[in-house]
């Protein structure tokens, strides 16, 4: 298992982003940010495409997921949070 850490700053644009939309998008948006910790805890190499050196890039509900993988640490820093297209 992976630790995975979330950058403040990535923390509080995932919740602007979670106010600004209705009940329905908070719920689908809480279930897919669980399942992406989830796999990230997981296995972090499988989730989304690579990078230069160790950051890697994931997309969920519209979002822009950008984190780092350190293996000989096993932990996982997910340091950006942007609307897709942005």
């Amino acid at each position: 298992m992976f630790t995975v850490a979330w950058a403040h700053r990535a923390l509080n644009k995932l919740a602007d982003l979670y106010v600004g939309v209705d009940l329905a998008g908070q719920q689908r948006l809480a279930a897919s940010i669980d399942a992406l910790n989830r796999r990230l805890a997981q296995k972090p190499i499988d989730e989304g495409e690579s990078r230069t050196g160790n950051y890697r890039i994931t997309f969920v509900e519209g979002l822009t997921i950008r984190f780092t993988v350190d293996l000989a640490d096993r932990l996982v820093r997910v340091y950006a949070v942007h609307r897709r297209g942005n």
